[in-house]
């Protein structure tokens, strides 16, 4: 950027050539200069001289200039390229100012800030930063020919910087106060089974402020900078207390007020990546969690992230609170999809592999009771505190059916396994179940028999599956089927979903009747 003296240079030398180029004009013209212009031609060198000493270059082409002067494009241009630039030069001294300021307040915070701290003002750097653009912003729009819209398209990231730097040293500044915070009510939570207290996002300034800052910046500035608070807040150490939840959900529920403002406001390729996709994963460390650890990890684990989901959906909800009505779809969309990420790898998981005695009814104890109070405490709150505005009281309505299916959808999973585990205790096995997602995997197959369909039914008869080094004669995968060390083998290979096997040291291999039939030469066996 040019500084000052260059800028007042600049003017000055513009001055002194709109003052030759007006001689010249004077000379060409046939007529006398009339007195207007002689007075123009004085109030250009005043105005020039003025400047210099009070930095306000722009009245003369902005009051007097098009009434004396024939009008000029160039001209016009020139005028135009001076205010712009006088206008960052002024804009970039009070930002380096401000800049100080923040980087003062950062690392030793005065005493006015602390106060409103204690105060529940969760940024009041970032407020005053807002406000100061926000100050800027109008006043340019508001004044006579100035290019406001272009200006402050070349300041928006430098205004985005400041609001960022604003932004992280208010959140650097409370994030011990919201972490202990934080440990506090998931004990509680632990503790009671139930929903305590919650901070309300649509009371707090943080979400306001964020929208507001949003607001003045143009589109790629706003994705740029809210792609920066999401990797910085993402990236967060987790709590001792958190060791098997995604950093990612830990981070964000230090600072509630973000989770509604990433989920309505935010590219929804970051909601699915930061939000989502650690829940998703979470989920699905469960089982191998369950077959690999002793069971009390495994019930820790399960209620921390059950715990960790519904606070992610209470927040956005009550977020919504203060939203217009197109938030609301916003939020069903995202409800859904959070319980999805959750539920779906534990019904799918849980429900594919061998139950084991006891998983019933410690995934009870895990996931579904854990989920299934929450919900019930959740859903006693939002009747209790239903606003009177149409909004909220529609937002609700539809939201708590979301939250009862589910509950209804983990009791399901706690069911399935019952009947499983039940199964393997009696010796008859669960048949009905059985049936079912065989019937499932044909329909996702067109009917054909597949690999997966095998090794599914050799698995619920507690039999091995083992692909073989040997191929058939078309170049066909073999694979066997076999109890162990001792019993029978069967040998089978698929082609275009007909079932083709040899028992033992057979020599041909022979088209199977059906899937039953390739697993009759073990029932026989059976004593």
């Amino acid at each position: 950027m040019f500084s000052r003296r260059e800028v007042d240079a600049l003017f000055g030398d513009a001055a002194r050539v709109l003052q030759r180029s007006q001689l010249l004009l004077d000379e060409r013209t046939p007529h006398t200069p009339s007195p207007s212009t002689s007075h123009s031609q004085t109030y250009i060198s005043t105005s020039t001289s003025a400047h210099a000493h009070t930095h306000t270059p722009y009245s003369y082409a902005a009051s007097h200039s098009y009434g004396v002067l024939p009008p000029s494009p160039s001209l016009e241009a020139a005028l135009r390229g001076l205010r712009r630039l006088a206008d960052a030069d002024a804009f970039l001294d009070a930002t380096n100012a401000v800049a100080r300021r923040l980087r003062d307040e950062s690392q030793r915070p005065t005493a006015a800030m602390q106060k409103r701290r204690r105060h529940r003002r969760a940024c009041p750097l970032l407020r005053r930063v807002v406000d100061g653009l926000a100050h800027v912003q109008h006043e340019w729009r508001s004044a006579d020919n100035t290019p406001a819209g272009s200006v402050w398209a070349d300041a928006a990231p430098l205004a985005q910087s400041l609001l960022l730097a604003g932004l992280f040293a208010d959140l650097a500044h409370t994030i011990a106060t919201a972490a202990a915070t934080h440990n506090a009510m998931l004990q509680e939570m632990t503790t009671s089974g139930e929903l305590p207290t919650l901070h309300e996002p649509h009371t707090d300034e943080l979400l306001d402020q964020l929208c507001r800052a949003r607001a003045g910046l143009p589109e790629e500035d706003v994705e740029s900078m809210d792609a920066q608070i999401v990797r910085v807040i993402c990236n967060l150490p987790k709590t001792e207390l958190e060791s098997v939840v995604p950093s990612e959900i830990s981070a964000l529920l230090l600072f509630p007020s973000l989770i509604p403002y990433i989920v309505l406001h935010v590219s929804p390729t970051l909601t699915d990546t930061n939000i989502l996709k650690p829940v998703e994963r979470a989920a699905t460390k469960l089982l191998p969690m369950y077959l690999n650890e002793n069971f009390l990890d495994f019930r820790r684990a399960s209620k921390q992230l059950v715990q960790h989901v519904v606070l992610i959906g209470v927040y956005v909800a009550l977020g919504q609170q203060s939203m217009p009505s197109w938030g609301l779809q916003r939020v069903i969309g995202f409800t859904k999809q959070l319980f999805d990420a959750f539920l779906i790898p534990v019904e799918t998981a849980f429900a594919s592999s061998l139950p084991r005695a006891g998983v019933t009814e410690d995934v009870r104890e895990g996931v579904a009771e854990p989920l299934c109070r929450l919900a019930r405490s959740w859903i006693q709150w939002e009747k209790k505190n239903d606003s009177s505005t149409t909004c909220t009281v529609a937002g609700a309505k539809v939201l708590l059916p979301l939250w009862c299916t589910a509950s209804y959808r983990a009791l399901i999973v706690v069911e399935s396994l019952a009947h499983a585990e039940l199964g393997v205790v009696s010796g008859r096995g669960n048949a009905t179940v059985q049936q079912k997602k065989y019937y499932s995997m044909l329909q996702q197959s067109n009917g054909k028999v597949t690999t997966a369909i095998l090794s599914a039914v050799t698995e619920d008869r507690q039999l091995l599956y083992e692909e073989t080094t040997a191929r058939s004669t078309h170049g066909h995968k073999v694979f066997r089927i076999h109890e162990g060390t001792s019993g029978p083998s069967v040998f089978v290979y698929l082609d275009n979903g007909t079932v083709y096997m040899k028992v033992g040291r057979e020599r041909v291999f022979r088209r199977a009747k059906s899937v039953e039939d390739v697993f009759s030469v073990f029932v026989s066996t059976t004593p």
